[in-house]
């Protein structure tokens, strides 16, 4: 549908990862990291301007 879809998550904990399974590196900017680090998460925030976030984390 046009979105431009960025994430930011912590590295898979499986090998092989779903995210590599589906191989959704090629239809994402995606970014290795930890949502607890607020520096992190305001720095891309900054840089990506993102119109809508959805906060999985919990998932």
């Amino acid at each position: 549908m046009g979105a431009e879809v960025k994430g930011l998550s912590l590295a898979a904990n499986t090998t092989p990862a779903l995210f590599e399974q589906l191989d959704l590196a090629q239809n994402l900017s995606h970014h290795i990291g930890d949502i607890r680090e607020a520096e992190l998460v305001a720095r891309l925030i900054a840089s990506w301007q993102p119109n809508v976030i959805f906060h999985l984390a919990a998932q």
